[in-house]
């Protein structure tokens, strides 16, 4: 098994390794099934000093399932306060686990094989709830999409934490989501949902700048044309853009 070197590493904060800790609900997405399953995602990490933790996924049960979510939309939804009363049971049955030492990557978007084959129609989830975590080991991925929109940045940024942590060898600074990368890649992917929906061609020109600025290759006019393009679109279709203007430098 591959060993990770922490040396010169900080683990995530308390906090953060508490809620991930505690797990949230996620739809799983199988290659060989057409149907997604709903999962209590979590993490393990009582394995001891020097074991690598592991993401666990299993069928989840006591908790609520609120009504999906709308197909469009550009409100960013607030982190929700944890409560332990609303901490869903973990079921003991149709586990799955992966370890942090084996995840290379952290996708957010449906972006890998299994979302590609499903069409817009027939994905369900949308796409900004969508991710991956692409394994250093065949060519393999595993897929989710949450449930609660408010998980989306506080277990994407703890999830990229950790794979920086256990890293075998250290990741490339372009390949690590922070919280302004994850910032504008929501916005990105709310838009790309909008232009989905709506098949609007200037959405589908803001989709192009946010991926730009989400990667990090941006400049002063691209986050100018990007706040003047919200406007229009706002003027337009009367969308909700306090949000979208403040972006700024990654």
């Amino acid at each position: 098994m591959k060993m990770a070197d922490h040396s010169g590493k900080t683990r995530p904060p308390p906090a953060t390794l508490d809620r991930l800790r505690a797990g949230c609900i996620v739809y799983k997405h199988d290659f060989h099934r057409t149907k997604r399953v709903r999962k209590l995602l979590f993490v393990d990490d009582s394995q001891g000093p020097g074991a690598s933790a592991v993401l666990k996924w299993q069928n989840a049960s006591g908790a609520p399932q609120p009504s999906p979510p709308p197909r469009s939309g550009l409100g960013i939804a607030s982190p929700r306060p944890d409560s332990p009363a609303a901490t869903p049971r973990r079921s003991a049955s149709d586990g799955s686990s992966v370890s942090f030492v084996d995840i290379a990557q952290v996708c957010f978007g449906p972006y890998t094989r299994n979302f590609s084959r499903r069409s817009v129609e027939k994905r369900i989830d949308v796409c900004y709830r969508c991710f991956s975590l692409l394994l250093s080991s065949n060519n393999r991925s595993v897929d989710f999409a949450f449930e609660d929109e408010a998980d989306i940045m506080p277990w994407l940024l703890g999830l990229q934490q950790l794979v920086c942590y256990y890293a075998p060898t250290p990741i490339d600074q372009s390949m690590i989501w922070t919280e302004p990368k994850l910032h504008v890649q929501i916005l990105r992917l709310k838009l790309q949902a909008e232009a989905e929906s709506k098949q609007c061609s200037l959405l589908d020109g803001l989709v192009d700048i946010t991926r730009d600025v989400s990667r990090g290759v941006f400049s002063k006019h691209a986050v100018g044309t990007l706040s003047a393009s919200a406007q229009s679109i706002a003027a337009l279709d009367q969308v909700d853009v306090a949000a979208i203007t403040p972006v700024q430098s990654v």
